[in-house]
């Protein structure tokens, strides 16, 4: 008989490789709808539509309807490990008392565990890897909630030691975590968030003369977005408008708006709005269907904060063809680069110079609402996940 043997079955046949098991904890997103809970809803709704691991979502919390609505995402419920214990009672178990119960014990047995709020609960098995969007607390303490600056600077150093890789929003973030926290630069990879394409889409007319009547918003304003909290530096922006509004004439007369709800520490920023002759509104929270009319109609867009980790607002009013300015604090010079203006760090002075140049050059505001889309472009969900996905794998590689 001619010819060689052939081959015994499943001796030489390749074996396809095993998919990766990923736990990824969206408590945020089913308790937050800004913030890092947007964070962790885009991000998971990116890692499933891509499907490059098997993935368990998780919520270390009491899931009700408010939470499932929240979570928005299109998975059978019964895709969705939900805790039978309050978020408090984990936090006093897990960061407080230090009990050994695992959270693979609710996911189930999984290779990796994603942490997306800076916190990673004690795992039997998994690898962890945990996201750290910024150290404001460390880099600012005087500008955090006392007790949430106490609650991360005593944990936040413990999730990135024991963790198998961190991601971080911002190449600055990253430095930040190898240099306050000591993290190997092997294991920390950025992961820019991404700004949804959905907000630069255009608003019906009707729709957008509509929002803007019933927020009481017949002229032209300048908008700020973010939380109502010191690390924003609000006053800054407050003082500089009053500048600008004494110094130029508008018909209608110009508003400043902020939209964000209130944080801590919210007196002063409520007590300039009060006592500046200048017409500021304090809009709260405002819902993104809303938002994206106050990007689409602002005629400029500020952001003086003193410390971020991203930026997500700049970015999302440069989609919208906004011409912005930004404070040159950390990180915003990176993340806006040079389709938007900045300031020094806390300057009205600068700030309302900036905002009259950004309302009366009609070159300059051309030239950034064709800048500001292409840079916002740059930062998808898509490209977001796959540097989770490549975090989830040199992870689960660690010994």
């Amino acid at each position: 008989m001619s010819g060689s043997a052939a081959p015994t079955a499943g001796l030489t046949a390749e074996r396809a490789p095993r998919r990766l098991r990923v736990a990824l904890d969206v408590t945020a997103a089913a308790r937050q709808t800004a913030g890092v809970g947007r964070y962790t809803r885009e991000l998971a709704r990116a890692l499933l539509r891509r499907g490059a691991a098997d993935y368990v979502l998780v919520v270390t919390d009491r899931l009700g309807e408010g939470g499932w609505r929240r979570l928005d995402l299109d998975v059978d419920r019964r895709a969705v490990r939900a805790s039978v214990l309050p978020a408090r009672a984990h936090t006093l178990l897990w960061h407080r008392l230090r009990l050994p119960l695992p959270a693979d014990a609710l996911s189930g047995r999984v290779d990796v565990y994603h942490a997306p709020d800076f916190l990673s609960p004690p795992l039997a098995r998994a690898r962890s890897v945990v996201t750290v969007h910024d150290l404001s607390f460390l880099r600012v303490p005087d500008r955090a909630d006392p007790g949430l600056r106490q609650h991360l600077a005593a944990r936040v150093p413990r999730a990135v030691r024991d963790a198998a890789h961190v991601l971080a929003d911002s190449e600055n973030s990253r430095r930040d975590v190898i240099e306050l926290l000591g993290a190997r630069p092997e294991r920390v990879t950025v992961a820019y968030p991404g700004v949804g394409a959905a907000m630069a889409e255009p608003v019906d007319p009707g729709r957008r003369a509509a929002t803007l009547a019933r927020l009481g918003l017949p002229g032209p304003f300048v908008l700020g977005v973010g939380t109502i909290e010191p690390r924003k530096d609000w006053p800054t922006l407050i003082a500089a408008f009053e500048r600008l509004a004494g110094q130029t004439h508008h018909d209608p007369p110009l508003s400043l708006v902020i939209a964000g709800a209130d944080g801590w520490m919210t007196g002063p920023v409520h007590a300039a709005a009060e006592a500046t002759p200048a017409d500021v509104r304090l809009l709260g929270f405002v819902p993104d269907d809303e938002l994206r009319v106050l990007y689409q109609a602002a005629a400029a867009f500020a952001f003086p904060s003193v410390y971020e980790g991203f930026g997500l607002p700049p970015l999302e009013a440069m989609a919208c063809g906004v011409p912005t300015v930004v404070a040159d604090a950390p990180c915003l010079p990176e993340v806006v680069g040079d389709a938007a203006l900045t300031t020094p760090v806390g300057d009205a002075d600068a700030l309302a110079a900036t905002l009259r140049r950004l309302l009366v050059d009609d070159g300059l505001r051309a030239e950034l609402a064709l800048r500001g889309p292409r840079r916002a472009a740059r930062y998808t969900w898509d490209d977001c996940a796959a540097a989770a996905e490549a975090a989830y794998e040199a992870a689960a590689a660690r010994s």
